[in-house]
């Protein structure tokens, strides 16, 4: 076990986006933005802004370092507006003696030699092995305390900025290289920038976000639905089963025509009737749960 590497990698909620969003899943995209009677987003919907778990979907389990560290999504509005979605994973003070409990484990079982922990930090020492040598190795993870959690501070990652006075969107990617020496911001991260177009519309209590990467012709779609005041259903533009759609491909056709273009794409250009009805669609698209914490 790396305490940093291993685990965060393994639960880190841009895992989850990475794992709905891989290219390798079959995506469905839209002829045009929708709903088509929408009114237009023009700064960040506070109804949106907090923090968030992510809720295991049905027949989902949580693993044990799943259950102790939690993968969250934060949004917030920025200073100018727009909407910034980042990524953590958080520590509740009721899990700190399972979280010790797991590492005494792990050193029992020889998988770590030592670790300390304080309100600020848990350090870590153990054991790893690169090209047949065996060397001792120091690794820190760093803590800040908000309310009843414990934010891992290396955790934290924007990934989506919505610009809606602009009209993109910025997907970040962390570099994982030497961070940047700067007067103002030390030890910054290096990010890269993925930018597409945005269209944003909204209805009662939803939300929708239009994205096009400059080389597509259709648009993708990030559907974010407001069940309660502290229950964010998130949707997204890729099937869930794909084997399970095409069994009943003449169901959702009737609905609105879905052209297949390759194995992994269709296009679609849903009336606002047959979106509403494809949303309802438990099983038919990729969906995250969220709850809210704070």
């Amino acid at each position: 076990m790396k305490l940093v590497s291993s685990i965060l990698k393994k639960i880190a909620p841009a895992i989850v986006l990475g794992a709905v969003l891989a290219t390798a899943c079959t995506n469905v995209y839209f002829e045009n933005p929708v709903p088509q009677r929408g009114e237009q987003v023009r700064s960040a919907p506070t109804e949106l802004t907090g923090t968030y778990l992510v809720e295991p979907g049905p027949g989902e389990t949580l693993s044990e370092w799943e259950e102790i560290l939690r993968p969250c999504f934060r949004i917030e509005r920025t200073d100018k507006g727009n909407l910034l979605v980042s990524t953590e994973n958080r520590l509740h003070v009721k899990d700190v003696p399972r979280l010790k409990a797991a590492l005494e484990a792990q050193k029992k079982e020889g998988k770590i030699l030592d670790y300390q922990m304080t309100g600020s930090a848990i350090t870590c020492t153990l054991k790893t092995e690169e090209d047949g040598q065996v060397r001792v190795e120091e690794q820190a993870v760093a803590l800040i305390k908000t309310g009843s959690w414990y934010v891992l501070a290396q955790s934290v990652q924007p990934y989506w900025l919505f610009d809606f006075e602009a009209g993109r969107q910025l997907e970040y990617k962390p570099e994982h290289s030497t961070p940047t020496k700067t007067d103002w911001f030390p030890a910054a991260n290096r990010v890269q920038a993925d930018t597409a177009q945005l269209r944003a519309f909204q209805k009662p209590q939803t939300w929708y976000f239009n994205t096009r990467k400059n080389d597509d012709k259709a648009w993708s779609l990030v559907c974010v639905e407001q069940v309660s005041n502290d229950v964010l259903v998130v949707k997204f533009s890729s099937l869930d089963n794909k084997g399970a759609f095409e069994e009943r491909s003449a169901y959702y056709n009737a609905i609105t025509p879905f052209r297949k273009e390759s194995d992994n794409r269709y296009v679609i250009n849903p009336t606002d009737e047959a979106l509403d009805r494809l949303m309802r669609e438990e099983q038919l698209f990729d969906t995250v749960r969220l709850k809210k914490v704070e």
